[in-house]
């Protein structure tokens, strides 16, 4: 498809997206008296009210368990989207994309829920599950089940000395092209999790978990420092294929995605004896199994890190260190500009530094901004909250990881942040096609939202490269393995306004535009839209209503994949 016309035909949709938007908006605003209007939301700080509060079940002080179900149904106009052989098919599909049959559908979605919170002296503990099972009427053999899970846990075992984190997640999203939006569910600490993605092809689908566990003993030298010693098991699993290259192309040869790992890491951080400065000694040793390229190696990392608080807004921060990584499993990839694996285990060694300022210009704001070097490769970084105003808030993140892309999702998740508040899985969804690639990855993301009264407004971008270091990729004959195109690379911005039009009703309209090349089956460039705009209505403490519409655009270099969707999903949900 010619540049020109990919442009104008995105131009017409987005153009038309808004409309809807605009008009739901319209429709709700008139439907509701200026006197209702309700309190003030901010969904990143202020979650939907949760129903059903009156029969909420409390097994012992602090803790309480909510029991609920959804019923929904779907109509989309384009089921397969695309049709044919479907998504990752090892050969080209007869038919598909816009000049391919397009067949409605109508799916039901059967999704109960489980809700637990715990916050008792010793325990502290958030979870929301929900396991989904979509019926669609004219085609049994797209019937899926999925399972949606985010749960976080801290407990304390020894006062002081002693205490266990926990985490959980899974998510189903999309293998290829495009975002999936949903009507915002609200866990029990207030925390959007995922929701089903009823209209989305079931060969569009992958099941994406991860799972750890961390012991952790600390012993505190008081006015010298404090020294921790941790043990992590992780667990992290994607139902998506893994392919390998033939003379014949790309073909799959097992069911995906397993990765296992034990960490050990010890760190002593020093006291306020040192008056300004502060030294911080850290070393970690993590042995991989499961498959794929990690299956049985390990990396090391040992670092020092020294910093001097100059005054109560200025810090700077040096750090040295060394780092090791050996995939026996896997093949080196020897260049970065056409890419090649010889046929020799992956074996890094190399040293770790970086130097870096933070500056914490009011109470609410942080900025951190280094250069350094890390896993070969060197990088500016950066993490940077800074609060505008007592209602705008901009954020800026920069960072390199290393490992297989389950690995890596394993560690976002572990380092979410806040209780309850794991960051979504990859932009690109590079682990999805498996867990064949050892990659360096770059990423970069950047944000800016602002809260009124009764709406919130938000726009964020999204980059990421994920470049490969070693893969179990392997062809017949002497020739040198070629890796696809070494790397994947991707980008987005996404847009989203909300509106508490009562105290019992609203809404919410989001939009994403990107682009995606990918490693492997897809090899050529895609460009997406995805809009959504949905209303909710609370009709008693126990029972909520929503209703949304969703448009999926997805237009691509390569043969029969580009598709048009829109998809209609009217739900309610119960509480028990």
């Amino acid at each position: 498809m010619a540049l020109a016309d990919q442009s104008e035909r995105l131009a017409y949709r987005l153009a038309a997206a808004a409309a809807v938007g605009l008009a739901l908006g319209s429709v709700a605003a008139w439907a509701q008296d200026a006197d209702t209007a309700g309190p003030p939301t901010a969904p990143t700080a202020k979650p939907t009210p949760q129903a059903g509060t009156g029969g909420l079940y409390s097994p012992g002080p602090g803790w309480q368990i909510n029991l609920g179900a959804t019923v929904s149904g779907t109509f989309t106009d384009n089921a397969d989207q695309g049709g044919g052989a479907g998504f990752g098919a090892p050969t080209p599909q007869p038919t598909g994309g816009v000049s391919g049959r397009r067949r409605s559908e109508f799916i039901t979605t059967f999704s109960p829920t489980l809700s637990i919170s715990g916050d008792t002296p010793r325990v502290q503990a958030n979870l929301y599950y929900s396991p989904s099972y979509s019926i669609y009427a004219s085609d049994s053999r797209q019937n899926y089940f999925s399972q949606y899970l985010n749960g976080r846990a801290h407990a304390i075992v020894w006062e002081d000395r002693v205490y266990v984190d926990a985490y959980a997640y899974a998510s189903q999203v999309p293998q290829y092209g495009g975002q999936v939006f949903g009507q915002t569910v609200v866990g029990p600490d207030g925390v959007p999790v995922p929701v089903n993605n009823a209209g989305v092809s079931r060969q569009n689908l992958a099941q994406v978990s991860t799972f750890s566990i961390t012991p952790t003993a600390v012993q505190q030298f008081v006015g010298w420092g404090t020294a921790t010693a941790s043990a992590t098991y992780g667990l992290s699993t994607s139902s998506a294929p893994r392919f390998q290259q033939t003379p014949n192309g790309f073909e799959q040869i097992s069911a995906a995605g397993r990765s296992e790992s034990l960490s050990e890491s010890i760190q002593f951080v020093t006291g306020e004896n040192l008056g300004r400065w502060q030294d911080s000694a850290y070393g970690t040793l993590t042995q991989f199994s499961g498959n794929g390229a990690s299956q049985g190696g390990s990396t090391m990392t040992a670092r020092n890190t020294l910093s001097y608080a100059v005054n109560r807004w200025l810090t700077v921060m040096g750090a040295i260190g060394y780092q090791s990584a050996r995939y026996p499993g896997a093949l080196t990839v020897t260049s970065n500009t056409t890419p090649t694996a010889q046929a020799r285990p992956y074996k890094f060694d190399g040293i770790y530094w970086n130097g870096s300022v933070k500056v914490i210009p009011n109470s609410d704001s942080q900025i951190t901004v280094g250069y350094g070097r890390s896993w070969g490769g060197e990088q500016f970084n950066a993490d940077a909250s800074y609060a505008v105003t007592a209602r705008t808030t901009l954020t800026f993140r920069y960072d390199t990881s290393f490992g297989s892309s389950l690995y890596q999702l394993q560690q976002n998740i572990a380092g979410g942040g806040a209780p309850g508040v794991p960051p979504p899985p990859p932009i690109n969804n590079g682990f999805l096609p498996g867990t064949q690639n050892i990659y360096r990855t770059n990423t970069l993301t950047a944000s800016a939202s602002t809260n009124w009264d009764v709406d919130a407004v938000s726009i964020s971008f999204a980059s990421s490269e994920q470049r490969v270091v070693a893969t179990t990729i392997q062809q017949s004959g002497p020739a040198p393995v070629t890796p696809a195109n070494g790397s994947s690379r991707s980008l987005s911005m996404t847009g989203s306004w909300s509106h508490q039009f009562s105290d019992v009703m609203n809404g919410a309209f989001y939009a994403t535009l990107g682009r995606r090349t990918a490693i492997g089956v897809v090899s050529s460039g895609d460009n997406f839209l995805a809009t959504s705009a949905n209303l909710r209505y609370t009709f008693s403490p126990s029972l909520t209503g929503s209703a949304q519409y969703s448009f999926y655009d997805l237009m691509s270099q390569t043969p029969n994949r580009s598709y048009i969707q829109n998809v209609i999903t009217v739900s309610l949900s119960k509480q028990f």
